[in-house]
């Protein structure tokens, strides 16, 4: 990938998308989850929405042809290559109250915490981050209504590709969880690159 920004384990960076313009979101190593949102570049108060991307798409499994739609009612993404096929759109990103008070392993920084670091140089307060898409996260709802988290199941390699359909600013984490069997139990790396 040309102009390629390797995200590091437990961190997030951002970047900027024109409409027109591809996003791939690689994974490196493989097993390894990527919380994704985004906000309209001309108007941060317009940003990617979870339930409306459901609604739209009436659907909890998006893959190539699904839109990924703002809090507007605006397309601001199309999926147009995916070698995964399995994401998600019903968790939140893992922040600190999770690692400490649920998983009880103590304060730390998660992929709310990375996302809200890479919007602050533009002025995005944390209380604006949207639920993510949370790009190869493996989840579902058992029989009984409760959810449930399995193994990411990204190869080295494999990749997603969204076509932007608004100028956009995306911030991306390589999601902070080595607790559960999100990401196989350790932190890798996810690399971004935009195309035309």
């Amino acid at each position: 990938m040309n102009n390629k920004i390797i995200i590091e384990p437990k961190s997030g960076r951002s970047i900027r998308v024109k409409r027109g313009q591809v996003l791939r979101v690689e994974d490196v190593d493989g097993g390894q989850v990527a919380d994704f949102v985004c906000f309209g570049l001309d108007d941060y108060a317009e940003k990617f929405s979870q339930a409306k991307t459901r609604v739209r798409n009436w659907t909890t499994r998006l893959t190539v042809g699904s839109e990924l739609i703002s809090n507007r009612d605006n397309v601001m993404f199309t999926i147009v290559a995916d070698s995964v096929g399995v994401h998600d759109i019903v968790f939140s990103p893992c922040h600190s109250h999770v690692y400490e008070h649920l998983l009880g392993v103590g304060p730390r920084n998660g992929c709310f915490e990375n996302l809200s670091a890479a919007v602050e140089p533009f002025g995005i307060s944390s209380d604006d981050l949207p639920d993510p898409f949370n790009i190869f996260m493996n989840t579902g709802v058992r029989e009984d209504g409760e959810l449930f988290v399995a193994a990411a199941p990204s190869r080295k390699d494999d990749y997603i590709e969204l076509r932007a359909e608004a100028d956009c600013l995306v911030a991306v984490s390589a999601c902070a969880d080595d607790v559960t069997d999100c990401n196989n139990g350790k932190c890798t790396r996810i690399a971004m690159c935009v195309t035309l």
